[in-house]
């Protein structure tokens, strides 16, 4: 490698010229080592000493305010042609001797070698290193240098220029200085440029050098001049006074102005750092999923002249996006994606002592039930906001078909209440959504507001949670269609891991956490809590809308047989709980019907051991009663989780026998086997049939938010 000379100027730098001449001394064996020319332009320290320490090849030269006078003088006392720059601020960290002889027998003319160099400099207090790559490597009979300041290589003949990357690495620590200090040299910098013919180069260092100072605005109108002219923007200078274009209107307040840099978008957008300069400007601008786009194509990038660029900053700059727009759970994602960067580690630490929000939208509070275990739990929890605010809904009147418009807020007296009219929900953007809804529209009858509509709900939560207002003692069946918040929702509480396996099939299995049902909970402390005030036994007769639907005669004719004998005895009292929405849908879809069952209903309330219940809390029904018939209803597996009697009605296929001899067994108090198979039964169908339901579903919920 003695074919090969380093040729370097310097002054008053003793400590720097002894650290890069001990680099180059560890870079190469003694048998590879080049030629090593010190040009000293007047120092008044021990500089010269120490270049004499490592080379006699030392000279001395009378500064003339012209970094291309000094350097070209430096290269005429080589011995070789091949030569590579250094400067007395950068140190060899790595050098592939291979790569250095391959690029100089390739035999081409104009030939530049470039290396790559590591900047090291503070920016907002933090130490950052930054890479780009500089033609440093050449033939002395093919290039010499020109420029009183930033000097560059230019051809001695007219051959065009082929640039290749050596594999030859060096630190710079040039810009690693004080304040006070970097302002002194942009000033020399600026003095000595200002005397310069104002070419695109000349107006990019001079942009540079105001840059530096922290005169902003100065270094983009510099930029704007040279960015003016008809420029080869593959030259890496060119690039780079693009992107601190960029930086410099971000800087000086110039945000709108810098989305005109978005015009070069397709020339430029293979490169890391103007990727990433965009996605600044982009999220300056508010514009903040483009800002994302430009950081995640940025992060697919090999290499960026930034550090950081292609992996932690970016993925910083996306966790700030989603936390300024309270998506907590993605930007905790990309900070932790961020590994050991500072900030990010600062705002992980900050999002785990925020308080989280659960919202919970119900629209009908004699479905509260479903929700009102887990909202105990949540409320308990003081890491929580706990919001509920009913939500508006639509019945529609049988006699016009208009939808009228309804919101419900007879509550529970333990149920805070926020007015939907107060509440932003997108401003809020709560960490979790509670629904119990999952027609949206789907109903004939009746549909919340559109506005609350499951996929809209989804646009503002990281957690949207269906937990149906139903609770099946039974498997997957057809009744469960493809409903919208079984697919806008991104988690599904279902009621046991069977009734799950029996959903293997269907779209939402993944979605499905079989955890119980709330309405097992409530059910399940009202019965201790209190049981029949009644003298008379109380038997429950539920009605369910589809079984009616499915054949209203025959379904009206089998009640009219049950409610005449469970009327006659004396010994018991009647408790008819009809679907909530059953008169609206017989109004709605089977006028004639309706009348009948109208009819019938009204005969039985003449009795004195007849009740009609429409109140809205089937868990308190439940609780008042001591037993249940019903033809498939979901309220069967509340008796059940009870271990109160249930059985099949009439219409399901059981004769009047049947149902005397359970009505007999439970006014005897004789009904412990009914009792022992239902509840053995339910248990396979429900998750914690110990009132737990709530407090597991919230253990889940924190685990994954």
């Amino acid at each position: 490698m003695n074919n090969l000379s380093i040729c370097m100027i310097t002054k008053n730098e003793s400590d720097k010229l002894r650290h890069s001449l001990s680099a180059i001394k560890e870079a190469f064996s003694a048998s590879d080592m080049p030629e090593i020319v010190v040009l000293d332009t007047g120092s008044s320290d021990s500089s010269i000493e120490v270049a004499k320490e490592f080379t006699d090849r030392v000279f001395s030269y009378e500064w003339k305010d012209d970094f291309a006078s000094a350097k070209n003088t430096a290269i005429d006392h080589a011995t070789n042609d091949s030569v590579m720059i250094l400067d007395t601020d950068e140190y060899i960290t790595e050098a592939d001797i291979n790569s250095i002889l391959g690029f100089f027998s390739g035999g081409k003319k104009n030939s530049l070698g470039l290396i790559k160099r590591i900047n090291h400099f503070f920016t907002n207090g933090e130490e950052r290193t930054g890479s780009e790559y500089i033609p440093r490597i050449f033939s002395r009979r093919e290039f010499c240098y020109e420029g009183k300041i930033h000097e560059q290589l230019v051809p001695l003949t007219d051959s065009p220029v082929v640039r290749q990357r050596v594999s030859l690495t060096i630190d710079h620590d040039g810009y690693n200085l004080s304040e006070e200090d970097i302002r002194k040299k942009a000033d020399r910098n600026i003095a000595l440029l200002e005397k310069e013919e104002k070419t695109p180069y000349i107006l990019y260092q001079l942009g540079k050098s105001y840059y530096y100072k922290g005169d902003f605005n100065t270094a983009a109108e510099r930029f704007s001049e040279a960015l003016a002219f008809d420029l080869d923007e593959h030259l890496e200078y060119v690039i780079d006074m693009v992107v601190s274009y960029g930086y410099s209107l971000i800087n000086s307040g110039r945000e709108e102005e810098a989305l005109n840099l978005s015009g070069v978008y397709e020339t430029f957008k293979d490169d890391a750092d103007y990727l990433f300069v965009m996605g600044l400007i982009y999220m300056k601008n508010a514009l903040f999923e483009e800002a994302v786009s430009c950081f995640l194509d940025a992060s697919k990038k090999n290499e960026a002249r930034i550090e950081g660029v292609t992996s932690y900053l970016s993925f910083y700059n996306i966790g700030v996006i989603f936390e300024c727009l309270s998506m907590f759970k993605e930007a905790a994602q990309y900070y932790e994606r961020s590994g050991d960067y500072a900030p990010s580690k600062e705002r992980l630490s900050a999002l785990s002592k925020r308080k989280k929000t659960a919202l919970f939208l119900p629209y009908k509070s004699a479905m509260w039930d479903s929700l009102e275990s887990v909202y105990l739990e949540i409320k308990k929890d003081d890491s929580f906001n706990t919001i509920v605010s009913s939500i508006p809904y639509f019945s529609v009147d049988p006699g016009t078909g208009e939808a009228k418009e309804c919101i419900d807020t007879d509550y529970p007296s333990d149920v805070l209440l926020t007015d939907i009219k107060e509440l932003n929900i997108p401003a809020l953007r709560p960490d979790v959504i509670f629904i119990h809804n999952p027609y949206d529209g789907a109903n004939k009858v009746t549909s919340v507001h559109p506005d609350y509509y499951s996929d809209k709900l989804k646009e503002y939560t990281d957690e949207l949670i269906y937990i149906p207002y139903f609770a099946s003692p039974n498997g997957m069946t057809a009744d469960y269609s493809m409903l919208p918040a079984y697919k806008n929702a991104d988690h599904w509480i279902v009621t046991s891991d069977a009734f799950k396996e029996s959903a293997k099939s269907s779209p939402y299995y993944e979605k499905m956490i079989p955890l119980g049902s709330p309405k097992y909970d409530r059910v399940i402390r009202l019965c201790k809590e209190k049981g029949n005030r009644s003298p008379k036994k109380r038997i429950m007769i539920c009605v369910t809308l589809s079984t009616v639907l499915s054949d209203s005669k025959r379904y009206i004719e089998s009640m009219k047989n049950l409610l005449s004998y469970m009327c006659s005895r004396d010994d018991v009292e009647t408790v008819l709980r009809p679907h909530p929405l059953l008169l609206s849908t017989l109004r709605t879809l089977k006028s004639e019907d309706f009348s009948v069952w109208d009819s019938l209903i009204k005969e039985y309330e003449k009795k004195d051991n007849f009740v009609l219940d429409l109140t809205p809390d089937i868990s308190e029904a439940v609780s008042n009663c001591d037993g249940e018939i019903d033809d498939g209803s979901s309220v069967r597996s509340l008796f059940m989780i009870a271990k109160k009697p249930a059985k099949l009605s009439y219409f399901a296929g059981e004769t009047i026998d049947d149902i005397k001899d359970f009505t007999d067994r439970v006014v005897s108090d004789n009904a412990d086997e009914i009792v022992e198979t239902n509840y053995n039964g339910i248990s396979y169908w429900a998750a914690n049939p110990d009132g737990t339901c709530g407090k597991k579903i919230f253990e889940w919920v924190k685990s994954i938010l």
